[in-house]
């Protein structure tokens, strides 16, 4: 594997990044969610509450602030996602690759936006908004200095 002229450890490793964001907002979000959210439902349907909820009696050995659990799985899924595709995307064109990397960090600005302006229902969050604000900026430095 390699991907414009990366290596394949590079590679991999900048996707297990990528998956490890992934994993990690994805724990954050079924440890201390309110199980009322629709996952919970869908993972009902799996049969996964019984292992879901002995995760969660586990889990209760710490209380994260809400920033934490509101916010920052959406911030790390967006970062994963910026890995992910930025990784895969090497060698496309620049325009393409800009527009590969940032549809789901501009999805959530416009949807945070969206919130603000009563578009959308839900709640407006700053924090929510740099959290895909970041990344993209994240890309950018990065991507500049090669």
């Amino acid at each position: 594997m390699n991907i414009e002229g990366h290596s394949k450890s590079y590679v991999l490793s900048t996707l297990a990044v990528g998956v490890m964001l992934l994993f990690a907002g994805g724990m954050i979000y079924v440890l201390y969610r309110p199980q009322t959210l629709l996952f919970f439902h869908l993972a009902g349907g799996l049969g996964l509450t019984d292992i879901i909820g002995q995760w969660r009696q586990m889990a209760t050995v710490w209380n994260p602030p809400e920033f934490t659990i509101y916010c920052l799985p959406a911030g790390l899924w967006a970062l994963s996602y910026v890995f992910i595709m930025g990784t895969l995307t090497q060698g496309f064109p620049t325009k393409r690759r800009w527009f590969a990397v940032a549809a789901i960090p501009l999805t959530g600005i416009v949807s945070e936006v969206m919130q603000a302006l009563s578009i959308i229902p839900g709640t407006f969050d700053w924090a929510d908004l740099a959290l895909y604000v970041l990344p993209l900026i994240a890309y950018a430095t990065i991507n500049n200095k090669r």
